[in-house]
Formats: structure tokens, sequence, C-alpha cells
């Protein structure tokens, strides 16, 4: 969070897997890769031809149905049993 004049008051902090996004060769490269050498389950480098399918993916993996993401989900739960 930050204040008025843009400084960091408190960071927020999750362990939500999280993505790296590029533009290259005309098309959007996001990643996931958490596990070494990997990939784990839930890992993914996928492309996107254009923003709005990007922004579907991210939106759907974070908040909605997502197989990469039940993938992680389930390995954490049996992880933890």
């Amino acid at each position: 969070m930050m204040n008025k004049d843009g400084e960091t008051e408190s960071e927020t902090i999750s362990d939500c897997p999280t993505m790296m996004l590029w533009f290259e060769k005309n098309q959007y490269q996001l990643v996931c890769w958490e596990w070494v050498p990997g990939p784990g389950p839930g890992d993914f480098e996928l492309n996107f031809k254009d923003e709005n399918s990007v922004i579907d993916f991210i939106e759907s993996y974070y908040f909605g149905e997502n197989e990469y993401f039940k993938k992680r989900l389930e390995y954490e739960l049996n992880k933890k049993q």
C-alpha cells in the first residue's frame, strides 16, 4: 500500500504463484514456473495473440476456474495431509 507521496507503507503478502508476462515475436508470453527444475504441478508457459486473451486467462487463474491453478491447489492440499 502506498501513501499520498507514492512511498510504500506496507506490502501485500501472498503465497499465490506469480506470473511473468512479456511481449515478444508479436505475441504475449505468460509463464508461471515455481518448481526447479520443473515443470511442476501448475507450471506453464503459454502464448497469446492478443491482450484480451491473456487478461482473460490471468483473471481465470486467480479468480475463476483454471486447470493450471487446480493442479497446483491439488498438490498443495495433498501435501498438507
